[in-house]
């Protein structure tokens, strides 16, 4: 049970790496040409295509990964929780149900939206 702590903590730390890394690529060094005409955009785009491409990999295909495993982990780790642990995120799982306009149903399957 330790070493699934460990994976799902790594994994914890290595999205908010992540995280970082995309709000300050985006944020600092991206240097969009937002007030110019299309031909200057479409070179920018292409001079700058493979580190585009770089980051567009690690903030959505390797975060997705990365958040697979910290699901994964945090299931495991709920399995063996408390019955207050369990209450608590219950809890939370119907508010996020509430907030995204599904239900619960008798045969316990998402409904609404969630479809």
């Amino acid at each position: 049970m330790k070493s699934a702590n460990r994976v799902t903590g790594v994994a914890a730390i290595g999205l908010s790496l992540i995280y970082i890394f995309a709000f300050v690529y985006y944020g600092v060094f991206w240097n969009f040409p937002g007030q110019s005409d299309v031909q200057t955009k479409m070179n920018f785009l292409a001079e700058h295509q493979s580190i585009i491409s770089a980051v567009s990999f690690i903030t959505y295909i390797l975060f997705g990964l990365v958040l697979s495993i910290l699901v994964a982990g945090t299931v495991r780790c709920l399995q063996q929780a408390g019955e207050m642990q369990k209450s608590i995120t219950g809890s939370f799982w119907v508010f996020v149900g509430w907030a995204g306009d599904c239900e619960w149903d008798d045969c316990n399957q998402w409904s609404g939206l969630c479809d």
